[in-house]
């Protein structure tokens, strides 16, 4: 039960975070593919969308969810394409 507990804790803080940075509204597609650019961001410069549409079909999901979820991504500003098939994110707080 200590586990469900902290669990229970954990989300409790990660939606205060998406509170804090105006995720809300975002669907949890939308915030995988997001939280995914991110990561790949970090670690590569760019995000390559073969990487992200790996990561994020290895958390359900599907393929043409990813790419609308980055068509909406682009659109509200979050994110944006440098070059074919790589992005970046716009705005971190």
């Amino acid at each position: 039960m200590n586990s469900l507990k902290a669990l229970a804790e954990l989300s409790q803080i990660v939606h205060g975070m998406e509170r804090d940075l105006g995720l809300t509204n975002l669907s949890d597609p939308d915030k995988r593919v997001l939280l995914s650019i991110v990561r790949e961001t970090q670690e590569h410069g760019t995000a390559k969308t073969r990487n992200v549409v790996n990561i994020c079909m290895e958390q359900g999901v599907s393929r043409p969810t990813i790419f609308r979820s980055l068509k909406a991504l682009t659109n509200m500003g979050h994110i944006e394409q440098v070059q074919h098939g790589n992005y970046r994110v716009l705005a971190e707080n």
